[in-house]
């Protein structure tokens, strides 16, 4: 148990100082997130694929010695270690199912519900950090009532939970309850905290853009046809003598590079020429 223990640690620290030198400074948000997840798992398997040999004897200087028998105190040290790792999960793993107990009672208890686009946000009298957990939002009643949340931070919970960053922290919480005694669990469960958000950093920016670019070919669409109906207007207020001329004028007259566009200003904010 013992050596599976030295060799889930290692394994894992080499898994995190691969993710650390070449993965974690460059802009791989989804993969960064399933490489730490998938190092997590593969720091517990590896270990289980061993090579055994067997040995009644070694040589020294030509003579063959025999292998000595493991003392008594060993089997007792390792009992004592297996004994305290027992008691440290079990308290951890109270501590984890209260945690989500306590999340069940908030969720489901007397405060107000909100549906907001798909998910659940439940608004708390007690003051709180806008945070989400599995499909629901938690916020602050009175700073939610006054308009004092913006629509980013809603945005950014939403991503966490329509990315099921949730699970990736049960996942977690969960390997921790186990291997508690693994350093680079931590630096591991910090890692893809950090991930997570700047994925839903990202999802933000990207939704923001999205809105930005939809408003833009809006208002040009609605300008272009604006134009044309005073185009339209101003050619059939023509007297029927000029129609000729000005249906040849009108044809050069509207092609599309033969006009300035109009500054429009979006919702984003900025002006498109």
């Amino acid at each position: 148990m013992l050596i599976y223990l030295l060799k889930m640690i290692a394994c894992s620290a080499a898994f995190y100082g691969l993710y650390a030198l070449l993965f974690r400074n460059e802009k791989m948000l989804v993969f960064n997130r399933f490489y730490l997840l998938t190092a997590l798992i593969l720091s517990c398997v590896i270990p289980f694929i061993t090579f055994t040999v067997y040995l009644s004897s070694y040589i020294v200087n030509g003579v063959a010695q025999p292998v000595k028998e493991q003392h008594d105190w060993v089997d007792y040290a390792m009992i004592i270690l297996a004994a305290i790792s027992i008691l440290v999960s079990f308290i951890l793993l109270v501590r984890f199912t209260k945690n989500l107990l306590r999340f069940k009672k908030i969720a489901s208890g007397n405060h107000k519900r909100i549906a907001f686009k798909g998910v659940r946000i439940v608004l708390l009298q007690e003051p709180v950090v806008p945070h989400s957990f599995l499909n629901t939002i938690f916020l602050n009643s009175d700073e939610y009532q006054a308009q004092h949340i913006e629509k980013e931070i809603l945005e950014h919970e939403l991503a966490h939970i329509r990315q099921k960053h949730s699970w990736d922290i049960l996942f977690v919480e969960l390997l921790q309850i186990f291997y508690w005694f693994n350093p680079f669990i931590y630096l591991y469960k910090r890692s893809i905290k950090i991930n997570h958000e700047l994925l839903a950093d990202a999802a933000v920016v990207k939704s923001w853009i999205t809105g930005a670019v939809t408003s833009i070919f809006y208002f040009n669409g609605q300008a272009r046809n604006l134009r044309r109906h005073w185009q339209a207007a101003f050619i059939f207020s023509l007297p029927k003598k000029n129609h000729h001329v000005t249906k040849k004028s009108q044809s050069g007259y509207c092609r599309p590079e033969s006009y300035a566009k109009p500054a429009i200003v979006s919702a984003a904010g900025f002006r498109v020429q």
